[in-house]
């Protein structure tokens, strides 16, 4: 559960990074306007594509992201979205699936001096899952299928803090900056249907801290923008999302290992906006995962974010 809970933190550091709101003293709002009417107000959409692939599953992610931002005053943004996400799981090991739609709802407020100076962002999420279950084993020489429904949530937030430093070329900067967020998942406990040894799950509870160090050039114009990121990422977990349950009709306990957090990798990031039109701005990035079974080895994102007034 708390990978997609990343999923959906990761959606909203994108667009607190690069979805820009205009500005309070835009020249093209009107002098007459009252002054609430001359704040910013972008709405954006998003749409994530990811890649896992590691020893233990091969999965696959797509997550629709939209929402809506205020920018107060100068600097400072404030926005929500809502996060649907559609993952296909597959896991090697146990030769199980899983048909998972997830739903997230997130805020974040973000800050900047400008191009240079304090970059800062604090972002918070909250979703809920439902899960079809499959787990194929044989009995004797005949293979069966046992099938589950299961339902969960997950609890997180993240924070950002960077400052921009300018570089002699025009509207270029470097930010080296530091990143620090942590997750909680549950999934609730479920019994399996369809089979001669069926079993019951207790609930699972998992947990993930990451911290993230790094630096991103960063070339800014009005109506174009072009970044490069590298960023060390740490992840550990206080404690193994342990997976216990009973085979029913043996009343047998059993017991294995979960997913064991506590690893490094490196990630890489290209990204891209244009706004060809004044209030409409395009905004496409890629990242790639190197070293990781805890990350997607590779994301694109794709979106757009459009001033409303």
């Amino acid at each position: 559960m708390v990978g997609h809970g990343w999923s959906a933190l990761d959606a909203t550091m994108a667009v607190a990074r690069n979805y820009q709101c205009g500005r309070a003293d835009d020249p093209r709002r009107g002098a007459a306007e009252p002054a609430f009417m001359q704040l910013p107000v972008c709405a954006f959409a998003m749409v994530t594509g990811s890649q896992f692939d590691n020893s233990e599953s091969d999965d696959t992610e797509l997550m629709g992201t939209a929402g809506i931002q205020w920018q107060p005053f100068a600097g400072l943004r404030l926005g929500a979205a809502v996060h649907i996400a559609r993952p296909d799981l597959k896991d090697i090991v146990y030769t199980g699936e899983i048909d998972l739609w997830s739903r997230s709802v997130s805020a974040f407020v973000s800050y900047s001096q400008g191009r240079t100076g304090l970059q800062a962002s604090a972002l918070a999420v909250a979703g809920k899952s439902e899960l079809d279950l499959r787990r194929t084993y044989v009995v004797g020489l005949t293979p069966e299928t046992a099938s589950a429904e299961a339902d969960g949530a997950s609890l997180g937030y993240l924070v950002n803090l960077g400052w921009g430093i300018a570089l002699p070329a025009e509207g270029t900067t470097l930010t080296p900056y530091a990143e620090f967020g942590s997750m909680r998942g549950r999934i609730n406990g479920y019994g399996e249907l369809g089979v001669q040894y069926p079993a019951v799950y207790d609930d699972v509870e998992d947990s993930s801290h990451r911290s993230k160090l790094g630096a991103e050039l960063r070339y800014d114009q009005p109506d174009f923008g072009a970044w490069l990121s590298a960023v060390w990422v740490h992840e550990f977990s206080p404690r193994d999302a342990d997976v216990r349950g009973l085979v029913l009709v043996q009343q047998s306990p059993f017991a294995y290992s979960g997913i064991v957090r506590n690893e490094d990798w490196a990630e890489i990031s290209i990204g891209a906006r244009t706004a060809p039109v004044a209030g409409v701005t395009f905004v496409g990035s890629a990242t790639a995962g190197l070293g990781t079974q805890a990350a997607p080895d590779v994301s694109v994102r794709i979106g757009a974010n459009i001033q409303l007034q």
